[in-house]
């Protein structure tokens, strides 16, 4: 179904259009993070270092992994100064990146791949308390180097049915919380909305949804 998020004018509030719900209730069996091709989302950012500006994430469709015959769905994420190309899998509720290319400038500047294919996020949702831990080889290619990082990852369950208005509407969603155990200050909570996918994010920086389109 073809979703809009648009924020209303003044007029909708003078009687000249139906009135908003104060609460839409969710598809119970949608996905948390809905991969159709053609889908998009455009989300307001705050970031401490780089200031206010917006990203567009789009699916671009099945693609196979960079160098194998893994299949995968390719995720494009526009932000001003940073094209990002992950490839992405699921399975068992979980999407994983396996790959992923940095493009500045419309040149590609960094490749990243992991061992195993590390958690983009959850894609079903799992009661409160659920825990996910992982330990992945991380591999970056820059400037013609190559380095190898060992990383630590836990992914919390810690609500559900939370509301959260985006532009004008209340859905009710998951808050889950992604920490490193092995380095501190690098804790990040999402809220994820059944067939919406991510509608606010905080951690490093904040991340708000204003317009998304899931085919």
């Amino acid at each position: 179904m073809r979703l809009w998020v648009w924020i209303l004018g003044a007029a909708l509030g003078a009687g000249c259009g139906p009135p908003i719900p104060e609460e839409e209730p969710p598809d119970a069996a949608g996905t948390l993070w809905p991969s159709t091709q053609g889908s998009f989302w455009r989300y307001r950012i705050d970031d401490p270092v780089r200031g206010s500006f917006e990203k567009r994430v789009t699916v671009e469709g099945p693609a196979k992994v960079p160098g194998t015959d893994r299949d995968a769905v390719l995720f494009k994420s526009v932000q001003p100064y940073l094209e990002e190309r992950s490839y992405e899998v699921e399975a068992d509720g979980v999407v994983k990146r396996a790959y992923e290319e940095d493009y500045k400038g419309g040149a590609l500047a960094r490749v990243t791949a992991w061992a195993p294919e590390i958690t983009k996020m959850l894609s079903a949702s799992r009661p409160v308390g659920f825990e996910l831990h992982e330990v992945i080889t991380e591999t970056v290619t820059e400037a013609g180097a190559t380095t190898q990082t060992q990383k630590q990852y836990t992914w919390r369950v810690l609500a559900i049915d939370v509301p959260w208005t985006v532009a004008g509407k209340t859905v009710k969603t998951v808050q889950i919380q992604r920490d490193r155990p092995d380095k501190v200050g690098k804790e990040r909570r999402y809220w994820l909305a059944p067939g919406i996918g991510k509608v606010h994010e905080e951690g490093e920086r904040t991340e708000d949804l204003v317009e998304y389109d899931v085919k």
